[in-house]
């Protein structure tokens, strides 16, 4: 992660907390301690987190019927 954390990719945020989801024990992990490990898998989550912000970034009805 970048030291300054308001320039981090919105994409590398969305993998991290995916990783941190899938390692420390306060969800599916098992890692008390899980900051070592996100670090090393997060961009085996960027799929995922690419598919979440698209999801975010698609219009809804009322933004796509702006025009007509």
């Amino acid at each position: 992660m970048a030291d300054d954390t308001a320039n981090t990719p919105a994409i590398e945020w969305i993998a991290r907390v995916l990783a941190g989801r899938a390692a420390s024990a306060n969800a599916d992990g098992d890692q008390v301690l899980a900051p070592a490990t996100v670090n090393q898998i997060w961009p085996r989550h960027l799929d995922e987190a690419i598919s979440i912000l698209k999801a975010l970034l698609k219009p809804d009805a009322a933004v796509v019927s702006v025009g007509d």
